[in-house]
């Protein structure tokens, strides 16, 4: 009997079925501290197709197995304009690696963004985009955005504003922080729309046509200049016929002459070139005399506007988004669709203006700032000044044509 009850007894847990049994903490734990596909998710790749993004949790995942990550909040603030925040990151095992980021939002960006998408998706009540007021069949337009018909989308926009607004300052940080976890694991830290633009800017400005002179230079003498590389190398040896301090220069490339003719003439060793000498310095002038032409080589689009971002101390961007807004596009996507005219006319009148002006005052108006309290407001005279040049620029290409 005795055996027989022991036998009935249940039989030791397992290890397999201690693990089984986990508590509702242990459970918990175990799904915070785990990553799954779930922590990933699709967005848009370069080059098209798609690429998997890791969540805040999964980036955090990948920084504590890199050994840490920290940051520290230099700066940070919001007002009814913008908020902004300025953050410092370095690894822990590495703390020389140190990469800092700034993030801004700007709040009437934001708006303009959120109307545009309304106009272009729509909402939950018009699917082929929200109805807009016109006049005269067509769209208003006002601070350069289209007026909303429906109060109720109005309405909407604005309660999301001031949600945005609300959490901006603390969105800015966490920006900022991920940015930053994402440079320093190597990873793919730009947003997808910031990916997009910049694709759409190298296609833009690829265009390898020159752009129309801005100075007082016909296109007949630029033709003239272009022909002088067939001409140059001819020309090229005569340097070598002059070399320093020597007496009679004609007698110069006569260098295979006896080595004491020289001694006879008085005329001491030293002040006369060697045959490799005299052919150095020709094959040198040969070289050069094709590159003569070039500074007045016509420059690629990009060129001119990189040049220009850092004569007036903004960003390609910045140059681009003035151009959009010049040209009625709204972004500077909308650019590719413009004429090459009509583009070039505008780096020309901005060209222009810069010379004019100076930098501070164009980058006030490139960036659609306003000056400081007790300082001189020129951007209504830049304006009309960079319009009068555009139509000028402009009619003397179709002219031209």
């Amino acid at each position: 009997m005795a055996e027989k009850a022991k036998a009935a007894l249940p039989a030791p847990a397992s290890k397999a079925d201690e693990k089984k049994t986990l508590t509702l903490v242990e459970q918990m734990e175990k799904e915070l501290s785990e990553i799954t596909s779930a922590n990933f998710y699709e967005v848009p790749a370069r080059g098209g197709g798609k690429r998997m993004e890791p969540d805040s949790k999964a980036l955090q995942y990948y920084a504590n197995k890199a050994g840490g990550i920290a940051t520290k909040v230099l700066e940070s603030s919001v007002n009814m304009t913008q908020a902004t925040a300025k953050v410092q990151a370095w690894l822990r095992k590495d703390p020389s690696m140190v990469k800092e980021d700034v993030v801004t939002i700007v709040f009437d960006m934001e708006f303009q963004s959120y109307v545009w998408d309304r106009v272009a998706k729509g909402c939950k009540r018009h699917q082929n985009g929200c109805p807009l007021v016109k006049k005269d069949g067509k769209a208003v337009i006002q601070d350069g955005i289209p007026v909303l018909e429906d109060i109720v989308d109005i309405m909407e926009l604005k309660q999301l504003m001031n949600r945005k607004m609300r959490f901006a300052e603390r969105e800015c940080i966490t920006k900022a922080e991920g940015r930053l976890h994402k440079k320093l694991l190597s990873m793919e830290f730009r947003d997808p729309e910031e990916i997009d633009g910049e694709a759409r800017d190298v296609a833009l400005l690829s265009d390898h046509s020159p752009l129309p002179s801005t100075g007082t230079a016909q296109p007949q003498e630029q033709k003239k200049d272009a022909a002088k590389p067939a001409q140059a190398p001819a020309a090229a040896p005569k340097p070598a016929e002059k070399p320093a301090e020597a007496p009679k220069p004609a007698t110069a490339p006569k260098a295979a002459a006896p080595a004491a003719k020289p001694a006879e003439t008085g005329v001491p060793k030293a002040s006369i070139p060697s045959e490799k000498e005299i052919n150095e310095k020709a094959r040198q002038e040969a070289v050069k005399a094709p590159e003569q032409p070039t500074p007045n080589a016509p420059k690629k689009r990009s060129e001119i506007v990189a040049e220009l971002a850092l004569k007036i101390g903004c960003s390609s961007a910045n140059i681009l988004a003035y151009m959009a807004k010049a040209l009625n596009c709204t972004d500077p996507s909308g650019l590719a669709t413009k004429p090459k005219v009509e583009i070039d006319a505008t780096i020309a009148a901005i060209t222009a203006t810069l010379a004019r002006f100076g930098s501070a005052p164009t980058a006030m108006l490139i960036k659609s700032e306003k000056a400081p309290e007790g300082e001189l407001d020129q951007t209504q005279e830049l304006a009309e000044y960079m319009l009068m040049i555009f139509a000028q620029e402009r009619n003397k290409a179709q002219e031209v044509k």
